[in-house]
């Protein structure tokens, strides 16, 4: 079962050669035990069967020699039998490489779906920075969210309710120090001798103030 010096079969693979009775007539192995195991065997003449041979299960794929015609043999069949792990080994790298295909797949899933998150994830902190800012009083808030979607939309809402209350502190403050302003006149203008008196105290605190370095939020 050979080719000058080059096999044409594994060293574990077995080729069998039957005839018409599946009496063996030739096998890469000589050994007669084998012979007796193959040809109780019942391998058909062209098909697939199973057999152990030395406590090793073997897979069998049989092909049948039409050679009534021709040669007015009986029809012989050629039997190759292979070890069943390794008729199993490409099964098993198939397995083993769609295994890692898959794993390869769901980290790449992964990667993209964290991605999204952390995309999304950036506006919600944006949004929470500036929440914290005007909590704190600070009204200077500038949102620039352009994602095109819902957060877009919820930070323009908040810029314009910023915007809002901006204007209604500056309206507040102003109606404040001219509501303080009016009351210190009108309790001024009660006595000749205190007429503006409270206005120049301010004005000298005010001087005070900045002669000591105070910020805008001490002086107001």
């Amino acid at each position: 079962f050979g080719y000058g010096d080059r096999p044409l079969v594994r060293p574990s693979n077995i080729v069998c050669i039957l005839d018409d009775r599946r009496v063996v007539l030739s096998c890469s192995d000589t050994d007669q035990a084998l012979r007796d195991t193959v040809s109780a065997a019942g391998l058909p003449r062209h098909g697939e069967a199973a057999l152990t041979w030395r406590g090793t299960p073997f897979l069998a794929r049989t092909w049948s020699l039409p050679l009534e015609y021709d040669y007015g043999a009986g029809g012989w069949t050629v039997a190759m039998m292979v070890p069943r792990t390794e008729s199993l080994a490409p099964l098993q790298t198939l397995r083993r490489e769609v295994t890692l295909l898959a794993v390869a797949s769901v980290l790449v899933v992964l990667l993209a779906v964290l991605g999204t998150v952390r995309k999304q994830l950036q506006p919600l902190a944006v949004l929470e920075d500036a929440s914290a800012r005007v909590r704190a009083k600070q009204y200077d808030v500038e949102l620039d969210v352009r994602t095109g979607d819902e957060f877009e939309t919820l930070a323009d809402g908040f810029g314009t309710m910023v915007h809002a209350i901006r204007e209604h502190v500056r309206e507040l403050e102003s109606f404040s120090v001219g509501a303080a302003t009016a009351l210190a006149r009108t309790i001024d203008a009660k006595s000749p001798w205190t007429a503006g008196h409270s206005e120049r105290v301010t004005a000298v605190a005010m001087d005070l103030g900045r002669a000591l370095d105070l910020s805008a939020d001490e002086l107001s």
